[in-house]
């Protein structure tokens, strides 16, 4: 991170509510239409995973 920034690169932190908002909105909006591409198992993981 700090080579990052000392390079010029802005790290934004996000709280954990913003995390959350974020998580469920592309839940709702990404999600739908990826699932006919990867599949309803394949979403049902990346969610465990994601969850942990």
């Amino acid at each position: 991170e700090k080579l990052l920034s000392d390079g010029g690169t802005k790290i934004i932190t996000f709280t954990d509510e913003e995390l959350t908002k974020m998580k469920e909105k592309s839940q709702k909006t990404v999600w739908p239409p990826l699932e006919k591409d990867v599949g309803a198992d394949i979403l049902k993981e990346v969610a465990a995973e994601a969850s942990k």
